[in-house]
């Protein structure tokens, strides 16, 4: 999900959680809300990090 990747970057320390967040608040239009929670579902597992920057 590029959007979660560019949120999480651009966030700081507390990327992910923050990337999250905005995403289920655009639930309503922009992102499709069993998309995002499958998303979560993932972090919460710790399966998912952030590309590195190289």
């Amino acid at each position: 999900m590029n959007a979660y990747e560019e949120k999480a970057r651009d966030a700081g320390p507390g990327g992910p959680l923050t990337a999250l967040e905005e995403l289920r608040l655009g639930t309503a239009g922009e992102y499709a809300p069993e998309v995002v929670e499958a998303l979560a579902r993932v972090l919460a597992r710790g399966c998912l990090t952030l590309p590195s920057m190289g």
